[in-house]
């Protein structure tokens, strides 16, 4: 996850228009695949509401975008790193004061890192991509996310079962 503030929301909204617009849906059909209210919907396209952290990965997922289409410029690195770290911590079953034990970087500033909040020194990422088994770009550039998410499209349009779309994915996570 990270700071709400690093959403570009006129992005979003102009993605709802667009939306609407290209696949000719309605407020309710949108709201009805998002789990809200069609006029939330409406409140988010005027910009009179900004979508939650919950609800924007949801639209990402339902509507096939990336995270970071949606990022602004100056919390980009941050987020990328974040989003990496959180998501190896994940697929290696660790936590924070694992990787803190591994490192000796304090669980604070991990923390802050994963949240985006501190933007990681070069130290930091040559001993965090040491303990985690990866190479440095994995973490500061996102790369495992965006090879996963191409993996993940690139199923969907082959229109695989979602069920076998899973096993891969957790398969490839296991072998990360």
């Amino acid at each position: 996850m990270f700071p709400l503030a690093y959403l570009d929301q006129d992005k979003i909204a102009v993605a709802l228009k667009s939306l609407q617009n290209s696949r000719d849906l309605t407020n309710e059909e949108i709201a009805e695949l998002l789990g809200i209210s069609a006029s939330y919907v409406s409140l988010l396209i005027n910009q009179k509401r900004n979508m939650s952290q919950k609800l924007f990965h949801k639209f990402c997922e339902v509507f096939n975008y990336s995270v970071q289409t949606f990022l602004d410029e100056d919390g980009d690195k941050r987020i990328e790193i974040a989003d990496s770290l959180t998501e190896l911590l994940r697929m290696k079953q660790l936590e924070l004061v694992d990787v803190s034990e591994m490192t000796g970087i304090s669980i604070l500033d991990l923390s802050q890192i994963q949240r985006g909040k501190l933007e990681p020194t070069e130290e930091h990422i040559k001993i965090l991509s040491r303990a985690l088994n990866v190479k440095p770009e994995v973490l500061e550039e996102g790369k495992i996310l965006r090879e996963m998410e191409t993996i993940r499209r690139s199923l969907n349009a082959l229109n695989i079962n979602k069920d076998a779309i899973k096993d891969v994915m957790s398969f490839i996570e296991r072998e990360i």
